[in-house]
């Protein structure tokens, strides 16, 4: 869950238990997450889930060991190597 959920929580008066993820887990909640919020996107095509969705790509950059500046930057080289998605072209493959 987002980082300021236990204390936003804690402030409606809600008891809740809340634990820290090992570095184990991390990746494979992340991992999680990262389905769920696509998921919701599918459903809901909204800035706010896109927004959910980039928030968990980042996260799970800087648990591998990129910053969000790297992965731009890799972005930007792949997008000037082999184009981005925004011409919607689609391949088949011909026998």
């Amino acid at each position: 869950m987002r980082d300021k959920i236990p204390e936003i929580t804690a402030a409606q008066g809600k008891a809740y238990r809340f634990n820290i993820a090992s570095k184990d887990e991390m990746l494979d909640l992340l991992i999680h997450k990262l389905q769920e919020e696509t998921s919701e996107f599918i459903e809901d095509n909204n800035a706010e889930e896109l927004a959910d969705i980039l928030e968990v790509v980042l996260s799970l950059a800087s648990e591998i060991g990129i910053d969000e500046s790297e992965l731009l930057e890799i972005m930007k080289k792949k997008r000037e190597r082999n184009g981005g998605f925004s011409k919607g072209i689609v391949m088949e493959f011909t026998p």
